[in-house]
């Protein structure tokens, strides 16, 4: 049924995709896929179909790039002729072939299957659900009718008009219902629009977003992988901060298109990071880049192997020199107007950030902040010990004494006369 339904779809593209499907380079339709949906371009071969055209063998089958998609994939067409309009497109505009990529993280994309069959297991049986409730409610709806309409029919005391009436009346009833149910189904099928999407649920590329965006720093790399194009290079008066180490600026290993041959490890890039401060939020892109937030606003944005400031205030330089601390260790290299360069290389010294910079005049504009610094706390702490110095030398005030009498001998509160030197008995009357 599902075939049947995509062969009329493709049937209604018209001659567009004929051309597509005779003159598309199916290398450049795997290269392209293997970025975007983890195909290995080298489990497939190339061969040459009756009509001269390439098809691509699947198995025992060779098909062109639009059964591929459909059958070896299982992309539904309105996906298929996306894919196969935009790869074309660039086909015929001289766009270099891409590098093939490997297969994404065997893991990630096992649980991204498990979460896709889930998905689609749920959705179909909500769907499942809610077409027998609404079968089961028109039923209910009908045989009320019926009963009621029957009822009229058999009601031999009323005359002929008087039983038309209560039909009338069972029909207008029917009809209010039907109405009510419709405006509930309406509702209803919306809810489950709105919680399950698209028949076909996420893609792979939306999983790992959702994935990085959670704090999966395994997500992100996979996602920055699966970046098929160079960006755009930036502009004289953007600011940027990248890697000044060796391993970095090494041309091979471009920023934008996530290659990672040289990576030891196999486990993607070691920059790659989700970096977290009480102070800000971040949100993770499609494209695998990360903006952070403070306060609301976009101050830094990671694009993996560069960080680009997005505000020229404190806060923000701050946030983005800690970041790229974070991510490419202290040799840093500052990209953008010469101005914003000097006061990064300040707000460095005052954040106590142990950087170096590539440009040595940055580094000497912060090792003299530094300098400023330390003299700045030196004499505070000067002034301070000064203070607590002239607090102790201020002599204390004592009680003056009286210059014509020495002072007399310490009396005693209640003296005893001098007749009788006997204690007081405790019988004697009190005055």
């Amino acid at each position: 049924m599902r075939d049947e339904r995509e062969r009329a779809a493709q049937r209604s593209a018209g001659d567009e995709y004929s051309v597509i499907r005779a003159n598309l380079e199916p290398r450049r339709l795997l290269a392209e896929l293997s970025h975007s949906h983890g195909v290995r371009p080298e489990k497939y071969g190339i061969t040459v179909g009756h009509d001269g055209a390439s098809r691509i063998r699947a198995g025992a089958r060779r098909l062109n790039v639009s059964d591929f998609l459909t059958k070896e994939l299982h992309l539904p067409w309105r996906d298929a002729s996306e894919i196969l309009s935009g790869s074309y497109q660039r086909q015929m505009s001289g766009a270099a072939l891409p590098l093939a990529r490997e297969l994404p993280r065997a893991a990630l994309w096992r649980e991204y299957t498990i979460d896709r069959d889930v998905f689609r297991r749920a959705r179909q049986d909500a769907m499942a659900t809610q077409q027998s409730s609404e079968q089961s409610r028109r039923a209910q709806i009908k045989q009320t009718f019926n009963v009621a309409r029957d009822a009229a029919r058999n009601h031999l005391d009323l005359r002929p008009s008087g039983r038309r009436a209560l039909a009338s009346i069972a029909r207008m009833t029917k009809a209010d219902a039907e109405q009510t149910l419709r405006g509930q189904i309406q509702l209803e099928r919306e809810g489950l629009k709105a919680k399950y999407g698209q028949r076909h649920g996420a893609t792979f590329g939306e999983f790992l977003q959702a994935r990085a965006q959670a704090g999966d720093t395994r997500a992100l790399v996979e996602l920055r992988r699966m970046r098929p194009t160079i960006s755009e290079a930036p502009q004289p008066e953007e600011n940027w901060i990248i890697s000044a180490g060796e391993e970095h600026a090494r041309p091979k290993r471009q920023a934008s298109t996530g290659e990672d041959a040289e990576d030891p490890s196999g486990s993607g890039y070691d920059n790659q990071i989700i970096y977290r401060a009480p102070y800000l939020s971040y949100e993770v892109h499609r494209d695998g880049a990360v903006t952070y937030r403070h306060d609301g606003r976009s101050v830094v944005r990671d694009h993996g192997l560069a960080v680009r400031v997005l505000q020229t205030d404190r806060a923000a330089v701050e946030a983005a020199l800690r970041l790229a601390h974070a991510k490419f260790g202290p040799a840093l290299k500052l990209q953008g107007p010469v101005e914003m360069q000097r006061e990064a290389a300040k707000v460095a010294a005052e954040a106590g950030l142990y950087v170096e910079f590539s440009d040595n005049s940055l580094n000497d504009i912060m090792q003299a902040r530094r300098v400023e610094l330390i003299g700045d706390r030196a004499a505070a702490v000067e002034t301070r010990t000064q203070d607590r110095s002239r607090v102790r030398d201020i002599p204390v005030a004592s009680q003056p004494v009286a210059p014509d009498r020495a002072p007399g001998p310490i009396q005693d509160p209640d003296p005893v006369p001098d007749g009788d030197l006997r204690p007081p008995s405790p019988f004697a009357p009190s005055l």
